[in-house]
């Protein structure tokens, strides 16, 4: 009984190992982009979309999906890396304009004459 109990104790250790070994292989596919960045790339795709037509719209996304059908997986996280490097871009962008809006927003009420 008691080899019966470290066998199937075993048999359970390994079963546990290896079903955590596989779910932790698949982390390649995680987004490294903030929902900020997200937001803002969605918003520059929906205004591009906003502008086509309804036949245009639905060839713009068969082309998309086209692409992306054909590329294989390095390809298709490369694509998501210049996704990825365009979104930072943006956000820096929009960034530096809110400082400087700030800070000209902070010269306007300095200059203001107190109460």
């Amino acid at each position: 009984m008691n080899t019966r109990k470290i066998f199937g104790n075993t048999v359970l250790v390994l079963g546990l190992l290896t079903t955590g070994a596989s779910f932790a292989e698949d982390t390649g596919t995680t987004s490294t982009a903030t929902p900020e960045q997200k937001a803002s790339y969605g918003k520059e795709v929906r205004a591009k979309m906003a502008n086509m037509t309804p036949e245009q719209r639905e060839a713009f996304r068969a082309e998309m999906k086209a692409k992306m059908d054909k590329m294989t997986p390095e390809q298709r996280a490369e694509m998501r890396e210049k996704m990825h490097d365009k979104m930072e871009q943006h956000n820096h962008a929009d960034k530096a304009e809110r400082m400087e809006h700030r800070a000209e927003r902070m010269e306007h009420h300095m200059e203001r004459p107190g109460k």
